[in-house]
């Protein structure tokens, strides 16, 4: 049952979505896509995996010494995992499982991790940060009627890396507290927290997060190719913001691989931004039929790496 209820989610936000556009033009938008656009697409977002696979390398390296191309399978499967998992939960299960077989004890293994998913939220944050910058200091690139909630999220975005780099800091000394220690469940917790935002050095933080900005970059240009081919112009700042917004909010495991939010999402803007409806549900939902693809491919491929471990 509780496998279902993502799906039936999923499928309701879909016909809603429908059930309140134009199918007509719906349709018509659909029928721009050129199969040529979308293959390139595939191709661009095709990049990112081993990219995201190099930076779960690295991270996991110091606790679970392993040649990359071991990382690299493990990686690629967890992605074939997350095509049909909510919030991307199954191959996090998949690669606490293969990490903690390396004997690495399980609350190493979870602080990993969290790390990643630490890393992605900073780079999401930084990345929505900048683009707010550059269409505010571009002022003849305005917001739209949607200009509160993109400052509004501005706002989150900072608050969070205020918050994540305040744990970073404090986390020490709360574990000292003897009121703390009482606790052992909260002691966890704060040494998880502790060990997974805390990086060997700057210098592996700063590649580290060098990695997932690409990411993201990649990422942003195949939603403007997307957008380009449809025949709409939006800014490319104002395309990171929206799809920013949109993996944030898919992050919330309430449908399989964020499906129905995400289209909605991307709607929701465009039309808030002058434009149709229709086209935003359009470009959201290829682009990210792309990245599921693209998700199947690179699975496929992992799992065609041969399984040779470190003796």
């Amino acid at each position: 049952m509780s496998k279902l209820l993502p799906v039936s989610i999923s499928l309701l936000l879909i016909g809603v979505a429908l059930y309140l556009f134009d199918w007509v033009l719906l349709r018509d938008v659909f029928l721009n896509i050129s199969p040529l656009v979308f293959a390139l697409v595939t191709l661009i977002l095709l990049v990112e995996f081993p990219l995201l696979a190099w930076r779960w390398h690295l991270i996991v390296s110091p606790e679970a010494p392993e040649p990359f191309l071991v990382h690299l399978r493990q990686y690629m499967t967890a992605t074939l995992v997350n095509t049909i998992s909510p919030a991307q939960i199954g191959g996090d299960i998949y690669r606490f499982f293969k990490v903690q077989n390396n004997e690495t004890g399980g609350l190493t293994a979870f602080a990993l991790l969290v790390q990643e998913r630490a890393i992605g939220l900073i780079t999401f944050f930084i990345a929505y940060l900048l683009c707010l910058l550059w269409l505010s200091v571009d002022n003849s690139k305005g917001l739209g009627n949607a200009a509160w909630i993109f400052y509004g999220i501005g706002a989150a975005c900072l608050f969070g890396l205020f918050a994540i780099a305040a744990l970073a800091l404090i986390a020490p000394q709360l574990m000292r507290n003897s009121l703390i220690t009482r606790f052992p469940l909260i002691r966890m917790i704060l040494e998880t927290s502790y060990r997974a935002l805390v990086f060997t050095s700057i210098r592996d933080f700063v590649h580290i997060l060098t990695i997932s900005l690409a990411v993201v970059i990649f990422w942003i240009v195949a939603i403007q190719i997307v957008t380009v081919d449809i025949g709409v112009n939006v800014p490319f700042a104002m395309l990171g913001l929206i799809g920013i917004a949109t993996d944030l909010a898919r992050l919330v495991p309430i449908t399989v691989q964020g499906i129905g939010v995400r289209e909605s999402v991307f709607a929701f803007f465009f039309s808030a931004l002058g434009h149709s409806a229709e086209q935003g549900f359009v470009i959201g939902a290829v682009s990210y039929a792309a990245v599921s693809l693209a998700m199947v491919i690179s699975g496929i491929a992992g799992r065609m790496i041969p399984n040779r471990k470190s003796s």
